[in-house]
């Protein structure tokens, strides 16, 4: 294979017949791949080029690659690093499952899309209680897979049955089961990661325990990885589900959140995500909660029970499930969807008044923005949910948390969310969400409660994500990334994502 790909680049370098057109040095790298990978290389047009762009949740995101790569396994993905190496102004982006609404973060415009999706084996290690995942899986089919037979098992992963493996588990990962067993990188025991020299490695507590821990937060910026094995768990019936409420209860709702998270009333088995939207297309402003404990027979009695007894309700859920049906539920969220999106994330700590504040401030920008873009069929959400607990010392990830600290009961996690359909409208919306990002942080500044933390995968792509892990943190994933990549390909090449340089 080398000697193909030197031979390929030899002619391409030989001087061009006159009046020819040189060919771009993206679609260079692209007949290259074609040769070596002639039934894994889509050009635009091809059925399998158009399904693909397509496939992406956020029309925003659907860019156009000048080609796109398929690896089947491990060795496919070698190869393309090696044929990318050699062209080194070309871009490329790694796509797993495709949900991140920011623009480039898994597509590439003018470049090659690196699309993962046929890389979505299963593996069950019964012996090592570990379930190995190919990048490109979603959660439902390693949900299915686990429930599969009676075996009643699970893994921290994610909520959404339609989110990939992949962006989830290295941007960091909140699942069901975060109260109690933390970010769900932290249950990976071993990453398979395709360097930029097309070497492959495994990263786990006894090899490249550097690259482990930088790989748990770090994103894209290290090499790319195809499979992840995954620590199993025991986990029966789950007791949960969805919660709609009319806006006539958002005093109470955020009153019996604020008594949630009294640390004195912490349950490891009790995770929420709780919120307000708003549809200016119906004129409809709601609560909602999606809630789920892990130990069904200790629902009675517990702090879950505050919110479901909250009335009146639009709507409920509520019920005993396994793991892989509730995941459906809230694939709603996150199905294929003509609109365009914009998100943000902030961190803080509990606080009754600035939890108020914040609503009011939410409640103002939404009817600001309705009025301003009432073509947009602008929907506005705002979501809180807790941070997972910290790493232990043993098992270290690069999120920032001192093993010491206790994030999953002094912090909350907002996020923000702008869906709309039109796309003239995406640039003032855009600065709308900043200004309402900033807006919260400055309430949390106010009442002392600010904490550095974005969570990555929730963060708009002009955070500076990296600077909330803390500079000691941000300074081990450079040195991994001068250690793994000297070449600097997964700085320069892959353009999307949080960048450690930035």
């Amino acid at each position: 294979m080398y000697f193909l790909i030197q031979s390929f680049l030899l002619l391409l370098s030989l001087p061009a017949s006159r009046g020819a057109v040189q060919p771009s040095e993206a679609t260079q790298a692209c007949q290259l791949l074609r040769s070596i990978l002639p039934s894994q290389i889509f050009f635009p047009g091809s059925l399998n080029y158009n399904s693909s762009i397509s496939s992406y949740a956020f029309v925003g995101t659907r860019l156009l690659p000048t080609c796109l790569a398929a690896p089947r396994s491990t060795n496919d993905v070698v190869a393309i690093v090696k044929v990318l190496s050699n062209f080194p102004t070309v871009a490329f982006a790694v796509r797993s499952g495709g949900h991140n609404t920011n623009k480039g973060f898994a597509d590439i415009e003018d470049g090659v899309t690196i699309d993962m999706t046929a890389m979505n084996s299963i593996w069950f290690q019964p012996a090592a209680n570990v379930v190995s995942v190919g990048t490109g899986a979603r959660w439902q089919s390693v949900y299915d897979a686990l429930d599969n037979d009676g075996r009643n098992l699970a893994v921290q992963g994610g909520r959404n049955g339609a989110v990939g493996v992949g962006g989830f588990l290295t941007g960091g990962g909140i699942g069901f089961f975060s109260p109690e067993r933390g970010w769900a990188c932290d249950s990976v025991v071993n990453f398979r990661v395709v360097l930029s020299t097309g070497q492959v490695v495994d990263a786990n507590a006894k090899s490249n325990t550097d690259l482990f821990t930088a790989l748990k937060g770090g994103l894209n910026n290290f090499g790319i990885v195809t499979r992840f094995d995954l620590k199993t768990f025991e986990q029966g019936p789950m007791w949960g589900g969805l919660i709609l409420y009319p806006n006539s209860t958002d005093e109470v709702l955020l009153d019996t959140l604020h008594a949630f998270k009294d640390p004195a009333n912490f349950d490891p088995h009790a995770m929420f995500t709780f919120g307000f939207v708003y549809d200016t297309s119906k004129g409809l402003s709601t609560g909602n909660i999606a809630m789920y404990h892990t130990r069904p027979e200790l629902v009675n009695g517990s702090t879950l029970e505050w919110f479901a007894k909250v009335q009146p309700q639009l709507h409920n859920t509520l019920r005993i499930g396994a793991p892989a049906f509730l995941s459906r539920e809230e694939d709603q969220s996150a199905v294929i969807t003509p609109h365009y999106m914009h998100w943000s994330t902030t961190t803080l700590a509990v606080s009754r008044p600035a939890l108020h504040r914040i609503h009011e401030s939410f409640k103002r920008t939404s009817y600001s923005l309705e009025a301003q873009y009432a073509s947009a069929n602008l929907t506005m959400a705002i979501s809180i949910q807790s941070v997972p607990a910290a790493a232990p010392a043993s098992n270290p990830n690069s999120l920032g948390f001192s093993p010491l600290s206790h994030p999953e009961t002094d912090l909350l996690n907002i996020g923000l969310a702008f869906q709309y359909d039109n796309p003239a409208a995406s640039e003032g919306l855009e600065q709308a969400i900043k200004v309402l990002t900033s807006d919260i942080d400055k309430i949390a500044i106010e009442e002392g409660v600010q904490d550095p933390h974005i969570y990555l995968n929730y963060a708009g792509d002009w955070q500076d994500v990296f600077a909330g892990y803390g500079r000691e943190s941000l300074e081990r994933m450079r040195a991994v990334s001068m250690k793994y990549d000297r070449s600097g390909m997964f700085q320069r090449q892959v353009r999307g994502g949080f960048k450690l340089s930035s």
